[in-house]
């Protein structure tokens, strides 16, 4: 695969209308590269704060910071496997998932900020290292999740534009600089 290849931005055609906003929040840039750098920001806003502070609800959110921590690591986990699927050629249509319930029943608040963080920088680890090894046409390849049609490449795009979304809310809700 190429840098050029991996600068490219998916299409309409390789990504469901639902996924579109992610990907429009991904800057120019190769996403290889992208997703290694936003490793460090994932981790510095955490570092930034207490597992009190992570804990604690800012209406409207549903959802205290770790929480949404633990929706990343979800995301980074089902995103992985279905680009893995779909690179190997597996033309299974994949089910959605529930993110809500996801984070209702993995409990993360009850695990460390520092625990979570660790743990998804070791999924995006992973990802990097299984996206970096893909071949030119197994980063074009597609399946089907969630009803729509789905490219490896979106799926990188995806998991970037995903992770930009929950870091923006996170520090509008601390009141941080975005």
């Amino acid at each position: 695969m190429t840098q050029l290849e991996t600068a490219a931005r998916p299409g309409p055609a390789e990504f469901g209308p639902f996924f579109a906003n992610y990907i429009e929040r991904v800057p120019p840039g190769d996403i290889i590269e992208l997703m290694d750098e936003q490793i460090s920001e994932v981790c510095e806003l955490a570092s930034q704060l207490s597992d009190q502070a992570a804990n604690q609800l800012h209406p409207p959110y549903t959802w205290t910071i770790k929480q949404v921590y633990g929706h990343l690591i979800d995301c980074e986990r089902v995103f992985g496997y279905r680009a893995a699927r779909f690179a190997a050629g597996d033309q299974t249509p994949l089910a959605s998932f529930d993110e809500n319930r996801m984070v209702a029943e993995m409990e993360y608040t009850s695990v460390g900020l520092e625990c979570l963080t660790e743990e998804w920088r070791s999924l995006r680890r992973a990802n990097l290292l299984f996206f970096r090894r893909l071949t030119s046409e197994q980063w074009r390849r597609r399946g089907i999740s969630s009803n729509n049609e789905l490219s490896v490449r979106a799926v990188a795009f995806i998991l970037v534009g995903h992770a930009i979304h929950h870091l923006s809310i996170i520090r509008q809700r601390l009141g941080l600089n975005t």
